[in-house]
């Protein structure tokens, strides 16, 4: 970022950068990458939990830019485990779970 730089006051050649409020710290979305990891879709998570961590990295060192970009990516990364979860989730209880329900059914019936 372009900081505005002040001379000082008594017309010396020394510059010093406007100070102002530190910049927000972009939320990592650690939470959503170890749940995503845990229970939706192990290498989505993985990705989400590698970018969260940059989040803090990034913003501990100064580059607030850099932390941004990895917050919008884990908070991607995480989204997509959740929803690769959730459709492995519904594609199981469709092909495994049904077809043992209706097998119970069908055994329930022949006796």
């Amino acid at each position: 970022m372009d900081q505005e730089q002040i001379t000082a006051p008594d017309g010396g050649g020394r510059v010093e950068p406007r100070r102002g409020p530190p910049p927000r710290m972009p939320k990592n979305h650690l939470a959503l990458a170890v749940l995503t990891t845990l229970f939706c879709c192990l290498p989505f998570g993985i990705i989400s939990l590698v970018y969260a961590v940059q989040v803090n990295i990034s913003s501990n060192s100064g580059n607030f830019e850099m932390a941004e970009f990895s917050s919008e990516k884990a908070l991607f990364w995480g989204m997509v485990a959740l929803w690769c979860g959730v459709a492995l989730y519904i594609l199981n209880s469709l092909f495994f779970l049904l077809p043992l329900a209706f097998a119970a059914i069908a055994n329930l019936t022949q006796i």
